[in-house]
């Protein structure tokens, strides 16, 4: 299949959430913008140098998450309120982080190069 010359903005892509006492992990979509390659090493570097914090980068490039349900199995709407929830969960925060690193990447493989 040849490549499509075009703007690529987004890319979803899944992330495992390994929840404390579970033995299997949960999975859900996120939806990234992707950044040109320059604003991506940039911002990787501002993450590494401690000059930028997660909570700016999701959002600023995160647009939305998916497969997320409350506790009785009823799916939930992404909301600011909810992720702000979310991200007080570290086990949820590098996860998702992780997935940032993915979608710029384009591949899951990307998670074990951090």
């Amino acid at each position: 299949m040849a490549f499509v010359v075009k703007k690529y903005a987004t890319h979803r892509v899944s992330a495992e959430i390994h929840v404390p006492d579970e033995d299997k992990p949960s999975t859900i979509h996120a939806t990234w913008k992707l950044l040109p390659f320059s604003e991506y090493r940039e911002t990787s570097k501002q993450l590494n140098l401690g000059k930028m914090d997660d909570s700016t980068l999701v959002e600023r490039d995160l647009i939305t998450l998916d497969d997320l349900k409350d506790e009785k199995g009823k799916p939930l709407e992404f909301t600011p309120d909810l992720l702000e929830g979310l991200m007080e969960l570290t086990f949820f925060r590098r996860a998702l982080i992780n997935s940032w690193v993915a979608a710029q990447e384009c591949g899951p493989e990307a998670r074990a190069k951090n």
